[in-house]
């Protein structure tokens, strides 16, 4: 009986949820040993397509999102299964959306890191549960919003994954005036 990869099975979870989705990085190419220090270039297909380099090799699957926001996104996992980056892109969201969202939070603010995405001087909130450590945020470029979150199992794969993100570009022209970037 042949074992579902890892890029199997998230196509078969984003399958659930009834978007389309399929492997633009497989599992089976990726390497098993992190960089040499110098990084991993990896290259995500689409419009707007993204370039970074990362810590460690990753498989990738690209999602099309609904109508709404987020229009793209990729999800992306290290084969030691021990860090794995989602990224989403999408025309910027709304003054009142984010308002709606600021006002359903409750509680203290998560601790905050910042460094830089793509050029870009962000701010990492940072939150953990039940073994995995979290980190994300959102960054505006090329007239795209750009959401990032980050999951390891150890905290020095969270912190090179982050500044591993100052690399992230996206290569494509801005958003077209009307709707949404098309993947």
């Amino acid at each position: 009986m042949s074992r579902e990869t890892p890029d199997e099975a998230a196509l078969r979870v984003i399958g659930y949820s009834r978007r389309s989705a399929r492997i633009v990085r497989p599992w089976s190419a990726v390497t098993d040993t992190p960089s040499s220090g110098e990084g991993v270039p990896i290259v995500l297909p689409g419009s707007p397509g993204v370039e970074l380099v990362l810590d460690h090799d990753y498989w990738a699957v690209a999602v099309k999102g609904p109508d709404r926001w987020p229009s793209v996104s990729w999800v992306l996992g290290s084969k030691d299964e021990q860090s794995g980056l989602d990224i989403d892109v999408s025309d910027p969201m709304p003054l009142s959306a984010l308002l709606d969202d600021a006002s359903g939070s409750r509680g203290p603010r998560p601790p905050r890191q910042t460094s830089k995405v793509g050029g870009q001087e962000v701010e990492w909130s940072r939150w953990s549960d039940y073994g995995e450590l979290y980190s994300g945020c959102t960054v505006g470029l090329l007239g795209y919003d750009v959401r990032l979150r980050v999951t390891a199992k150890t905290e020095a794969r969270r912190q090179a994954l982050e500044e591993h993100l100052a690399s992230l570009r996206l290569t494509s022209s801005p958003p077209p005036s009307r709707g949404g970037p098309k993947n």
